[in-house]
């Protein structure tokens, strides 16, 4: 028995130090593709096709905020990660939507860089999304009610504006996932949700961040607000376009009609916290009314297994202990 003691003591100190080794990131990581500036992850190929996630970057042009942000959680639901560099070649210096008011704004170009996608990977069109921070989500605005069709859903990090754009008839479920302590948001975000409210039918996920600023809504997604951010736009599905017609329209119909309410058929904001101008005295950290996914990645499971192991290392240091004093004169 005093022979098995550090035999026991090794083997579960063994088991944490394994379980807090980081894992590898798995998939591939492509810079300057499918643009100049550009950057990529692909996960592993199995035969299936896989979601789509469009980033947008915000006014400095760094397309690494966003897709270091928004990786993690990529990697762990296997979904192709596009950080698109607002095309300096078209004359677009850092700004999405300044770039938007220029006479050489493409405004097909991101419809280009999905098809070089779809062109080389195993892409899902149902399943295609996109998510802006900043200035990238101030674009959007414009850019998803112009064509609609593109993204299943969307989401907004930190931005959005409205640009007098004509109601979509394809209706687009929006997230918008702020910090209370944003500027951004009386101004400029929340008349671009009440525009979406004005249209109807859009479904519409409103959540504010108590006490995170602009800038701080990047590590805050990147530690994890990230994966509530992609559950949620993994959870649906394309309604419209050609992509609706390959996914089956009937059954983007009857999804439809399950979450319609009333006043004209139009589903209502589901908001996640009060308005920044009255802080919630909790930060708003409500799911966002899809079930979790079962983890299929290995770093999410080390302070599971360090939880699980701490009983057996106190039993052994303590039987460690006991065998030393037997020992002692």
């Amino acid at each position: 028995m005093r022979r098995s003691i550090p035999v026991l003591v090794a083997a579960t100190l063994g088991l944490l130090g394994a379980s807090s080794a980081r894992a590898e990131p798995r998939g591939e990581s492509i810079e300057g593709w499918p643009c100049k500036g550009c950057v990529t992850f692909a996960p592993p190929s199995d035969g299936s096709r896989r979601p789509l996630l469009i980033a947008l970057h915000g006014d400095d042009g760094g397309t690494g905020k966003l897709f270091h942000a928004l990786l993690p959680a990529s990697e762990q639901e296997r979904v192709i990660l596009i950080s698109l560099r607002c095309p300096v070649d078209l004359g677009c210096r850092t700004s999405w939507w300044q770039w938007r008011g220029t006479s050489t704004h493409d405004p097909r170009w991101i419809q280009a860089q999905i098809a070089a996608a779809e062109a080389r990977f195993a892409v899902d069109p149902a399943r295609v999304y996109a998510a802006g921070y900043s200035g990238g989500a101030t674009y959007l605005g414009w850019y998803v009610p112009t064509f609609p069709g593109d993204f299943a859903a969307i989401a907004h990090i930190a931005g959005g504006m409205p640009w007098g754009t004509p109601c979509p008839a394809c209706k687009v479920p929006v997230l918008f996932t702020l910090g209370a302590a944003d500027p951004m948001l009386v101004p400029y975000t929340r008349p671009l949700r009440d525009y979406y409210q004005s249209c109807g039918g859009h479904e519409i996920m409103w959540q504010t961040l108590r006490g995170v600023t602009h800038e701080g809504i990047i590590p805050t997604v990147q530690a994890g607000k990230g994966k509530e951010i992609l559950t949620w736009l993994l959870a649906h599905r394309a309604a419209c376009g050609d992509a609706a017609l390959d996914a089956g329209s009937a059954a983007a119909d009857a999804e439809a009609d399950a979450t319609t309410a009333g006043d004209g058929g139009a589903p209502p904001i589901v908001d996640t916290a009060s308005f920044p101008d009255r802080p919630s005295p909790t930060e708003a950290r409500t799911p966002l009314q899809v079930a979790p996914r079962a983890s299929s990645c290995a770093c999410d499971l080390g302070a599971d297994v360090a939880s699980s192991a701490a009983p057996l290392v106190g039993l052994a240091l303590l039987a460690l202990l006991a065998t030393r004093r037997s020992r002692s004169p």
